[in-house]
């Protein structure tokens, strides 16, 4: 009788280390996750194999908008501030609502401007926006 007694304690499986080694495992792989991400991928950006004119060949005009390395934008050959980019894309867009805008940046230029004169360009409505790469 107390051998039958001892196999009734017996039956139950007892998980709690495993999942002590999951829960573990899952802290590092989240904590590893991001580290691991950042370091994938190394981007690099494409270079195109033609090139296009200041008149696009529906007779479009091409309104060239050129990130520089300090606070500067150069906006149809004419140097500015971001403050007067704004006051000039919203002329030029009214004027001419079906041109292509052209935005490059120079390689010194930091990423947080351009995406700066994108956000301008989207908050005055601009809708044809190219992104020039190099030749």
């Amino acid at each position: 009788m107390a051998d039958h007694k001892n196999d009734d304690e017996l039956t139950g499986i007892n998980i709690t280390p495993f999942t002590d080694v999951v829960l573990v495992l899952l802290i590092i792989f989240m904590v590893a996750a991001p580290q691991i991400q950042k370091n994938a991928l190394d981007v690099k950006l494409p270079k195109a194999s033609a090139g296009e004119n200041s008149t696009a060949a529906d007779g479009r005009r091409v309104h060239e908008i050129a990130v520089m390395g300090g606070d500067v934008i150069r906006f149809d050959d004419a140097t500015m501030e971001i403050a007067v980019f704004e006051k000039k894309l919203i002329e030029k867009a009214l004027h001419g609502p079906d041109d292509i805008f052209a935005v490059s940046a120079d390689a010194g230029a930091p990423y947080q401007r351009v995406v700066s004169v994108l956000d301008i360009m989207r908050r005055c409505k601009v809708a044809n926006v190219a992104l020039r790469t190099e030749l």
